[in-house]
């Protein structure tokens, strides 16, 4: 025979909290052992993790900065080439009109 639905609901949260009590228990002693094993004080760590914050914090800058150079180093060179292009192109026009005044 096969069981009910309510006892396989019942079979489903119990999985659910072995699996949630272990889940707890390997974060506990994980951090237990964390502790114990720690080559350095709390507030050596702490240190660490707000100087290595910073250092990261400058090189996105850092990057973000270059990126913008980047962009900016585009633009100038488009802007260049639109206008050596409209030069040409008035040129060209201009010697069009001159041609056609000729008799």
């Amino acid at each position: 025979m096969r069981p009910s639905a309510a006892a396989d609901e019942a079979m489903e949260w119990k999985h659910v909290a072995i699996f949630g009590a272990g889940l707890a228990l390997g974060i506990t002693l994980g951090a237990g052992v964390a502790l114990i094993t720690a080559p350095q004080s709390g507030a050596e760590t702490r240190a660490g993790i707000r100087r290595g914050a910073r250092n990261a914090g400058g090189a996105v800058r850092g990057a973000s900065g270059d990126a913008w150079l980047g962009v900016q180093a585009e633009m100038r060179r488009l802007t260049r080439a639109l206008r050596r292009r409209k030069a040409r192109r008035e040129a060209e026009r201009s010697l069009q009109a001159e041609s056609t005044e000729l008799p």
